[in-house]
């Protein structure tokens, strides 16, 4: 794109400083909050037993992700580049957010509790719209080869980080239980060191640079699926060994992790990716396929009926046997969202942001629905939750639209394998997990940056 033609895209802009300058302030500072977010609750425990301060190293990436978010928004509208999705996508967010500030002072919330709980609420959507943002300036700021890439480009990025962080997983599964202890790691602080099955010894959870396992477990989701697709593509190609030891490595990690929900979630996620790779196929032999699945399935849980005894399968599939001494996650799970339930019901415009989810710890009365869409119908009511469900429809909807590209297809897959996640616990609380989905779904938004070209990897 010439000079003279970029500069005629812009002429409208109205901010005091050059359009290009903005664009790659917005870029640099996305692409500085992709790459630290894996490492974030390691890099935030272990800084601040030297400088102090935990709070603010908890809390720096939120408020650069809203002043970003600010400026993304601002620069679109000013270049007068905003569709109709964008916009759409805009006023429900806004809608979202001005309904927990209601909430905040009609319910009489905590600041701090209500503040965070705006927070974790939002920023998923944040995500969002810098993602959508920058593929939608890019446009205007890079050669056609460039912001055709740039989807594909995060994606390279999102395995990278993802390899690294499971390698910090293996290493954690043979080191010395304990070794996070040396780096500020401590109930106190607000993060465990290490997680057991029912607080056995012989049954390590790892969970790398973040926060418990059954966030490492759904942060790999994409990564998963998104390789495999890639080794399906190059099965023929020289690239399918080194792609298959990567997705070896990360179904691995997975396993050690123990989390069933993220490994169902997982399944559900490749299965559905096979689904919409291959449409064609299944209608033609469709009875075959259910059989196939149904054989599957029942032959699972035929293993696990005869194995039910064994130590292993009682901890690893149950999470409990004759001498577990904790509560039943299972049962716990059930106490929980029954409780949330009641509370919708007997509250349903909402109890206020902060009264249910992770930050509700922080309060006596709080609710850990171990459910994150109970949580945000708990916490901002039923309209509240009508708005949340039309974002995310809004954005499957454009998925779906561009289906018939292999990124949308992984998309859609590992969308549906984190929804099954976030109905067992709190996935898209978690920092990692949702900048790596929201991010990349709103590059994809717009079609024409990048989800349109074959992607190369």
């Amino acid at each position: 794109m010439s000079a003279k033609i970029r500069k005629l895209q812009t002429s409208n802009f109205k901010l005091p400083i050059r359009p290009s300058s903005t664009f790659y302030l917005l870029s640099s500072s996305t692409l500085v909050l992709f790459l630290y977010m894996p490492f974030h609750t390691f890099i935030s425990v272990w800084l601040s037993t030297y400088t102090g301060g935990l709070e603010f190293w908890k809390i720096w990436k939120d408020v650069l992700t809203a002043l970003v978010t600010i400026l993304c928004i601002a620069t679109v509208f000013l270049m007068g580049k905003a569709s109709k999705l964008y916009k759409n996508l805009i006023i429900l967010i806004g809608l979202y957010a001005l309904l927990h500030v209601i909430l905040f002072f009609t319910t009489s919330q905590p600041v701090l509790t209500g503040a965070l709980a705006f927070i974790y609420n939002l920023r998923i959507f944040c995500y969002l719209i810098i993602g959508y943002s920058l593929a939608i300036l890019a446009i205007f700021h890079l050669p056609t080869s460039n912001f055709q890439n740039l989807l594909n480009k995060y994606f390279k990025i999102l395995v990278l980080l993802s390899t690294v962080v499971c390698f910090i997983a293996v290493l954690q599964y043979f080191l010395p239980k304990d070794i996070l202890t040396h780096f500020g790691y401590a109930v106190d602080r607000g993060v465990k060191p290490n997680f057991f099955i029912d607080d056995k010894p012989d049954l390590f959870r790892v969970f790398s640079t973040l926060r418990d396992p059954n966030s490492l477990g759904a942060f790999l989701i994409l990564p998963i699926t998104f390789l495999t697709q890639k080794l399906i593509k190059n099965w023929k190609t020289d690239r399918r060994m080194f792609l298959a030891g990567l997705l070896i490595l990360h179904v691995w990690v997975l396993l050690l992790t123990f989390s069933r929900s993220t490994l169902l979630a997982t399944v559900l996620s490749v299965g559905v990716l096979m689904a919409l790779t291959n449409v064609k196929t299944i209608k033609k032999y469709k009875n075959q396929t259910f059989l196939a699945v149904t054989i599957l399935c029942v032959a699972m849980l035929g293993f696990v009926y005869v194995l039910r005894d064994q130590y292993l399968v009682q901890n690893v599939v149950f999470h409990a046997d004759e001498s577990t001494i904790l509560q039943s996650p299972n049962e716990l799970r059930a106490s929980l969202a029954q409780k949330a339930i009641n509370g919708i019901v007997d509250e349903p415009l909402g109890h206020g942001p902060g009264t249910a989810g992770l930050v509700s710890t922080r309060l006596p009365n709080g609710l850990l629905t171990e459910n994150y869409f109970l949580q945000i119908l708990y916490e901002v009511g039923i309209f509240g939750f009508a708005i949340f469900i039309a974002i995310l429809f809004l954005v499957v909807q454009k998925l779906w639209s561009l289906r018939q590209n292999d990124t949308a297809k992984v998309l859609l897959a590992s969308f549906a394998g984190l929804v099954f996640a976030n109905l067992l616990f709190h996935t898209w609380s978690n920092e990692a997990v949702s900048i790596s989905w929201f991010l990349l779904a709103g590059l994809a938004l717009n079609s024409r940056a990048g989800i349109n070209g074959e992607n190369r990897y």
